[in-house]
């Protein structure tokens, strides 16, 4: 199965765009560089080309010293790899890294972290199976009440109090100050 790369460096470019710093993502089996003396660009110019599954880019590389690449597993994908916040982007890993299900032992029961929005402790439904069950948390394991659960660095407040903000909100919009 493919995996799920991101490579970045500076551009072996023609013009204003020489230079610029950009990120590649690639669904590949191997990705590696390849020293070239010249580039299709400039012509006099050593690069860094890229090679996505044994295949040389006929326009993908960086300069020497640049260059870049990462193996992603996680998903989604970071905002930004490069250190130049201004860096492009181009590709996707759509085709071999999607969301990954994740589970939380939830009074017994193995549910989706997805359900009541928690961390997802077990990356596999299997994982979770084997420390939650028969109604109760396996001392020792990690296991969430989803009616306390609250995310961390939120602040959680009771439905009663949540409705009073909202209907205080309501109330400010209609005046004028």
């Amino acid at each position: 199965m493919a995996k799920c790369f991101v490579t970045y460096g500076k551009g072996v470019g023609n013009g204003t765009d020489n230079g610029f710093w950009y990120e590649s993502i690639h669904c590949a089996n191997t990705i590696t560089f390849q020293y070239e003396t010249s580039n299709p660009y400039t012509g006099n110019t050593p690069w860094m080309r890229l090679v996505v599954d044994g295949v040389p880019s006929p326009t993908e590389g960086y300069f020497p010293g640049t260059e870049q690449l990462l193996e992603v597993t996680e998903y989604p994908l970071a905002d930004q790899y490069s250190p130049d916040p201004r860096a492009g982007r181009v590709g996707n890993c759509d085709s071999c890294l999607s969301a990954v299900e994740k589970y939380d032992c939830i009074n017994g029961k193995c549910e989706l972290s997805t359900k009541y929005n928690t961390v997802g402790f077990y990356k596999s439904l299997a994982d979770c199976e084997a420390v939650c069950g028969n109604g109760a948390c396996v001392s020792g394991k990690q296991c969430l009440d989803p009616v306390n659960y609250c995310p961390p660095g939120k602040v959680c407040i009771e439905d009663v109090e949540h409705s009073k903000i909202q209907k205080l909100i309501q109330q400010i919009k209609s005046k004028s100050c």
